[in-house]
């Protein structure tokens, strides 16, 4: 190439009706490009007795405009009438009949190159998407050859097995054939595909016109899940369509392999259908009505597994109180053993601007004191370098509850909301309380908030900072150790049988007064159960009194909150009843 960039302008040299047997332009790119301005000069080869092998592949790419721009810029050839003169099978020829792509040329002498070539085959290199063909189609072999190797043992090899008389694919364990990518085993006698003639290497695949009748489940499962594999011959087979066709009927439908002549893939007995056009229905008719009664079965089945389940959630309120009054299944109260594996007590989930209330107030009390709890903090347990959105999941799942501290601070901490959604993600996921919001701090109208924390507001109870029984609230909204609620219900028979004689009433007791306010409730709406107040009188007791912390705001003199009582002592006034849990006893 070197040798036609003269530093001369608009000439024009006539090089035509000489001997020149190459004209190589590998680097003619390369020059092209360190040359500053362009030359435009024009150069005549034309009538030289030109050898077609693999160095005319360049000048194919400059015939064809394949190759840089540049290169026009500093000459054009005019080779008309050019002809080749070796090898002797491409003799006579136009270079106008060749093309880059397709461009093959024969290794008479593979060894020069380092490789090998099987007897009674022919080799050839292909520059274009380099590779190294192996031609042994239509040599009468019985087995595929014993060793392969292409140049230097760099390029992929194409082995093509057309048109002999092969009963078995050939092992992709001999010598050199895992470098195959292109294995062509057309019109042959093969019976049967086995893995050990499949490699991960191969990208095209001809089986066509051969003598299979199915591909078993390994087979089809490694040419679903090849990642190179992308185009596989299969017509021309006596294919058996059965029952146990429908494995391959599902690989041709839904394969994003490319299947040349798809149509053409048709069963041995029907020849009118391919097989991508049919159904499981017309492979195994006697399928279809186990199909229907399967589906019909699971459907009911469904239907009835789904109405307990969705009668379970409407009413699991009422079955947990049902369950806990007769003792029974106290394990389904106390989360002891669904916990039991978790590495914290709780996750405190909180802007890093809260910080000092945390550390000064929450975590003493929480790890101290009585509650002697395992806590969760980010700037304390997380580690260093991980992922911010790894460590809340493993955070929040590894943590009996999550303690949100909402404040305005929150409100604006974008990892501290992610914390939150992660921690009600798993809560609604379980089905279980797990998340304990303290309210800290002047948050603005609930109806401003971002709209799933409204919506969490709105419908879960939480805490504020600073009310009364704070900590015994806090205290109540973690799991109840099984122990205790066992005491609990021991507590509770044994109250039942020292009031069997006596005759309900209500009163509240002095130590509890200070819960009841002539105030409206306060906006905390903290975990608790029932109102639940015994005192003695002179009759047999009927029932238990209970009244609902959460849902009873107002309680009247005159209402409905105790049926089957003769004496309330309370005076005909409206007094208010703020949501904590207020237990008195006698």
């Amino acid at each position: 190439a070197q040798d036609l960039m003269f530093l001369a302008e608009n000439l024009e040299v006539d090089l035509s009706f000489n001997k020149i047997e190459r004209i190589s332009l590998a680097q003619a790119e390369k020059y092209a490009l360190n040359r500053r301005y362009a030359k435009n000069n024009t150069i005549i080869i034309a009538n030289n007795p030109i050898v077609c092998d693999c160095d005319i592949y360049d000048l194919l790419r400059y015939r064809e405009g394949r190759m840089n721009q540049s290169v026009r810029n500093h000459f054009h050839l005019e080779m008309e009438d050019l002809i080749c003169d070796n090898p002797n099978w491409l003799k006579g020829r136009s270079l106008q009949e060749l093309k880059s792509q397709s461009l093959t040329c024969l290794l008479e002498n593979p060894g020069m190159y380092d490789a090998l070539c099987p007897e009674s085959c022919e080799c050839q290199l292909r520059p274009n998407e380099p590779a190294y063909i192996v031609n042994c189609a239509h040599r009468a072999l019985t087995e595929s050859p014993v060793k392969l190797r292409s140049p230097r043992g760099l390029l992929p090899i194409e082995l093509n097995l057309t048109g002999n008389y092969l009963t078995k694919m050939p092992v992709m364990t001999h010598p050199g054939y895992d470098k195959i990518s292109t294995l062509i085993l057309s019109r042959n006698r093969i019976s049967q595909v086995s893995l050990e003639g499949l490699s991960n290497n191969i990208r095209n695949l001809a089986l066509d016109s051969n003598n299979l009748t199915k591909l078993n489940s390994s087979v089809l499962n490694f040419l679903k899940n090849s990642t190179k594999l992308t185009n596989l011959s299969l017509e021309g087979n006596p294919w058996l369509c059965d029952c146990n066709a429908r494995e391959l009927l599902s690989f041709i439908q839904t394969a994003r392999i490319k299947i040349p002549q798809l149509q053409k893939v048709r069963c041995a007995l029907s020849e009118s259908l391919g097989i991508f056009e049919m159904t499981p229905e017309d492979l195994c008719p006697l399928l279809t009505g186990w199909v229907i009664a399967s589906c019909t079965s699971i459907v009911l089945l469904g239907l009835i597994i789904g109405g307990i389940v969705a009668l379970y959630y409407r009413y699991q309120a009422e079955i947990y109180a049902w369950l806990y009054a007769r003792q029974w299944c106290l394990g389904l109260i106390t989360e002891e053993e669904l916990d039991k594996d978790k590495l914290y007590d709780a996750f405190i989930s909180f802007s890093h601007k809260d910080q000092d209330f945390v550390m000064e107030e929450l975590v003493p009390r929480l790890e101290g004191g009585e509650m002697q709890m395992k806590l969760c903090i980010h700037s304390r347990d997380w580690l260093a370098g991980e992922l911010i959105p790894t460590q809340i999941v493993r955070s929040v799942e590894n943590s009996r509850r999550t303690i949100v501290i909402l404040s305005p601070n929150f409100l604006e901490s974008v990892w501290a909301q992610m914390e939150f959604r992660t921690a009600h993600t798993l809560a609604i996921t379980e089905g279980r309380p797990r998340v304990i919001v303290i309210l800290y701090g002047d948050i603005g109208p609930i109806d401003q908030l971002d709209p799933e924390l409204r919506a969490y507001l709105a419908m879960n109870t939480y805490l504020v900072w600073g009310e009364r029984l704070f900590w015994e609230k806090l205290r109540y909204s973690f799991p109840h150790d099984k122990q205790d609620v066992m005491n609990k219900g021991r507590r509770r028979k044994e109250k039942k049988t020292v009031f069997e004689n006596q005759r309900p009433t209500i009163r509240i007791a002095n130590d509890k007064s200070e819960l009841i306010e002539d105030t409206h409730p306060n906006a905390s709406t903290p975990p608790a159960d029932t109102l639940k107040t015994f005192v003695s009188s002179s009759s047999q007791v009927n029932n238990d009194v209970s009244l609902n912390a959460e849902t009873t705001n107002t309680v009247n003199s005159n209402t409905k909150m105790i049926e089957n009582c003769n004496e309330v002592e309370s005076p005909n006034e409206k007094i208010q009843v703020k949501k904590p849990q207020i237990i008195t006893t006698v």
